[in-house]
């Protein structure tokens, strides 16, 4: 079964990035709330998005579309993204340029999900490990 981050640990996330709870300014909650559910989609029973990578994708362009927060989006999207994977048992191989031009390309509707799932595990930046993850990012 897959495990999927709540509002509150993306929220969570997002706290420790902007560094104080009072600067962490939620935009949009309803934007927060659909990014964070949009990995669980489903159509006529079966997942939208099927594999891990695909749901990570659906998650971190989720978080990047909708720019629920005030400041620090694309930050949170690629940690929320990244311990989505993790919270699996698989691990985030990319570099920081290699997200830097997935979620450039997502944030400017260049790219869907679906491409950037696929673009992402054909570089490597994005292909999904299944080993203890070697970053410790709490989930939970």
């Amino acid at each position: 079964m897959t495990a999927h981050l709540s509002v509150e640990q993306v929220l969570s996330l997002h706290q420790s990035l902007v560094g104080h709870l009072s600067e962490a300014g939620v935009r949009d909650v309803r934007a927060l709330e659909s990014a964070v559910s949009r990995p669980t989609a489903t159509f006529d029973g079966a997942d939208l998005y099927a594999s891990l990578d695909a749901k990570a994708a659906a998650l971190v362009s989720g978080l990047l579309l909708g720019a629920p927060f005030l400041e620090r989006n694309r930050e949170t999207a690629i940690i929320a993204g990244e311990c989505f994977l993790i919270a699996n048992g698989a691990s985030l191989v990319a570099t920081d340029k290699d997200l830097d031009v997935i979620a450039t390309s997502v944030a400017a509707a260049e790219m869907s999900v679906e491409g950037s799932s696929e673009a992402a595990s054909q570089a490597g930046s994005l292909k999904a490990t299944y080993r203890n993850a070697s970053r410790a990012i709490p989930y939970g």
